[in-house]
């Protein structure tokens, strides 16, 4: 399923609805999604509250919405900026497609077991999708596609044991 219809779902719920109801100072920060062990894509929705500096997550776990309680956010010196949902352009499909390309061009060598990705506005550079795949040989590969154009930002290999030096 898609981003737009994803968030459609989660918009029109009534667990949405009435937590919106109650917290309308909070904005949409981000979509997060990961396929579970029977490759179904389960879709998160995170909501900042700029006002406690923390996150409010919603789970779209097999058509049931689910709330999570607010937590606090990971501090990385960026502010937190809101997804705006008609920058999200380019379509999930579109962009593995993109994805896939660039793995197959560059990364031959890097057996994917596991992926997900998120759509968010990083550092206010615009939306994108960041995908990060981690391989067979303990790496990462990360991709990040420009949500609104299908523009490839950048891509990177890293070890599992580089991310300590970061």
């Amino acid at each position: 399923m898609e981003f737009k219809e994803m968030l459609l779902k989660l918009t029109s719920d009534p667990v949405f609805t009435e937590w919106n109801s109650l917290h309308k100072s909070c904005y949409l920060a981000h979509a997060f999604v990961m396929k579970d062990d029977k490759g179904e894509e389960l879709w998160q929705f995170g909501y900042y509250n700029p006002e406690t500096k923390k996150m409010t997550t919603f789970l779209n776990e097999y058509g049931k919405i689910k709330i999570l309680a607010e937590q606090e956010v990971l501090e990385s010196g960026n502010k937190i900026e809101t997804l705006t949902p008609e920058d999200v352009v380019i379509t999930a499909e579109q962009m593995k497609a993109s994805a896939q390309k660039i793995l197959e061009e560059n990364y031959k060598n890097q057996p994917v077991s596991k992926s997900f990705f998120i759509v968010q506005d990083i550092g206010g550079k615009g939306p994108l999708y960041n995908l990060t795949y981690f391989t067979m040989t303990f790496k990462t590969i990360n991709i990040k596609i420009n949500s609104k154009t299908g523009e490839v930002i950048e891509h990177s290999l890293m070890g599992l044991a580089d991310f300590d030096k970061k």
